[in-house]
């Protein structure tokens, strides 16, 4: 499931932390920033693609990385946090040229970072340092695109990797792209009490709409499972609305068909179609890092599938530093 900065705050909201009275567990949290200049988690991201083939899960590509996260400078309005992603090793089903093509792209981005501006509560807003992005990934490109046509790389591989990294350069786009995985990692969860799962109706973007202008309805759940040494278990579910989501797809498809002249589709016409998302994290009350997070995204239709699943582990959490400063000061730049 594809998720927008816009959808991913509507639908990851934050209030203020109860205090844990007499030492006892606190049965009411929430996720405003606790952390403080300094803090800081090295975590290893997985992430992994996967498709659906006679109802079994076929894997596809993973990628391991690892991040270090920052807390670079703290108020009651905002937080600059520093994300540095290195040592990405790619595993891949398939082409050899395709391999090849992933290879060197690592190659050309051994260690990238952004810096990114936080709002109070925590959720990532935009680039601080997009300029360096923009500039990074330009001769990214550069690079790539020379080397792909010195190895003769088939044309439509080539274009497809070239405009995949056109989104780092345009704009437009490029907080986004760059912001897709902290969005993830920072994901805000509205006062959570324990026992008493909170859920709320949302729109998730529609596939194929194009201007966003027809989402699909979705229900939305958060439930506190657990607190325990500090630590609080928060898992969040969205399910789409099939019945409310097929008319939508419906008439979509009478439109284009009245467009091109051809007869109305009809109910049975719509193919069957599910999309799911599920973050499970485990979250340090002291610092609001998560230091353990899963975030798996399943699309259906009809008898094929496909599932996006990043998850991130604790490596170590980092001694506070002395006070940085919010100028990346790195050579490389977001991924």
């Amino acid at each position: 499931m594809t998720f927008t900065i816009k959808t991913l705050l509507a639908a990851f909201l934050s209030l203020t932390v109860m205090a844990n009275v007499q030492g006892q567990t606190p049965q009411t949290i929430s996720m405003k920033p606790m952390w403080k200049v300094g803090d800081g988690i090295t975590l290893t991201r997985i992430k992994e693609k996967m498709i659906v083939e006679k109802g079994k899960l076929v894997p596809q590509t993973q990628a391991k990385s690892t991040v270090v996260i920052k807390i670079l400078k703290k108020t009651d309005k905002k937080s600059i946090i520093s994300w540095t992603t290195s040592g990405t090793k790619v595993q891949l089903r398939g082409n050899p040229e395709v391999q090849a093509v992933v290879k060197k792209l690592g190659e050309l981005t051994p260690t990238v970072q952004i810096t990114f501006e936080a709002n109070e509560l925590g959720q990532p807003m935009k680039l601080v340092n997009r300029q360096e992005v923009i500039s990074f990934y330009q001769n990214v490109m550069l690079k790539m695109k020379e080397w792909m046509t010195a190895q003769g790389t088939n044309p439509q591989l080539a274009q497809g990797i070239l405009g995949q990294l056109s989104l780092y350069t345009n704009p437009k786009s490029v907080d986004f792209i760059s912001l897709r995985d902290p969005l993830i990692y920072f994901a805000r969860f509205d006062t959570l009490t324990m026992g008493k799962p909170r859920t709320q109706e949302v729109a998730i973007p529609n596939p194929g709409d194009k201007d966003g202008t027809h989402p699909f309805p979705a229900t939305a759940t958060t439930n506190l499972v657990k607190v325990d040494s500090g630590l609080a278990y928060i898992e969040f579910t969205q399910a789409l609305n099939r019945e409310k989501a097929s008319q939508i797809l419906l008439e979509a498809m009478q439109q284009e068909a009245i467009a091109a002249g051809q007869p109305l589709p009809t109910k049975e016409s719509v193919p069957a179609f599910d999309l799911r998302s599920q973050i499970r994290m485990r979250m340090n009350l002291k610092t609001s890092l998560p230091i353990d997070l899963t975030n798996m995204q399943t699309k259906i239709s009809g008898p094929s599938g496909q599932v996006d699943r990043t998850s991130f582990f604790r490596k170590q959490s980092l001694a506070p530093t002395s006070k940085p400063t919010s100028k990346s000061t790195s050579k490389s730049t977001s991924k």
